[in-house]
């Protein structure tokens, strides 16, 4: 059949069924890879506040941080990026909350909810007055305890454990805080990147 200059013959509604079919190909790829786009987008300005101490670089940031809330690495980015200013206590409970969270999340691997439960530990050390530290050491040590179960040679934990027992003090905190204190010594290091 022809209309016009066009000829419709039997292949045309098949050419135009692999093309629409290609086009929804081509949508479903550009869908799933979204998410990567976006961390590659927001990857460089991250790692520059991170880095840098210029303030606006920090607040850039914190809001790439926050426009991937799906991503643990992001969300432990974000809470140490808060974590950062120790004055404002609003920003030192959002980071406790932050790691709490990425603590319990099943997506997390075991190294990061070890990362995140000694995050949460120490912004709970520092939301303490000094007067209620003795007391906040404790409630600290246990979540340095679980980050260990996570990650048994973790030195960021062995190192803050070691200091929430001097703060805690009692007989052998000094010999218990050196003995974690060697531990850490000799365990790997750490890495986010």
């Amino acid at each position: 059949m022809k209309i016009g200059p066009v000829n419709f013959s039997y292949r045309f509604p098949f050419y135009i069924g692999v093309n629409v079919a290609a086009v929804i190909v081509l949508l479903m790829f550009w869908r799933q890879n979204a998410d990567t786009r976006v961390e590659g987008i927001y990857r460089e300005r991250i790692l520059r506040g991170v880095f840098d101490t210029d303030p606006e670089a920090l607040t850039t940031a914190i809001n790439a941080c926050r426009s991937l809330p799906q991503k643990t690495r992001a969300r432990l980015y974000l809470a140490g990026l808060l974590f950062r200013d120790k004055e404002n206590k609003a920003a030192l409970k959002e980071a406790r909350d932050i790691w709490k969270s990425v603590a319990t999340d099943n997506a997390a691997t075991p190294d990061e909810k070890a990362w995140s439960l000694v995050g949460a530990g120490v912004a709970n050390f520092a939301l303490a007055e000094i007067s209620e530290r003795p007391l906040a050491a404790a409630e600290s040590a246990k979540l340095f305890q679980q980050a260990l179960g996570y990650r048994n040679n973790c030195a960021d934990a062995l190192i803050n454990l070691a200091l929430a027992q001097l703060w805690k003090g009692g007989s052998g905190a000094l010999e218990e805080a050196e003995k974690r204190c060697q531990e850490a010594l000799i365990a790997p290091p750490a890495s986010l990147f």
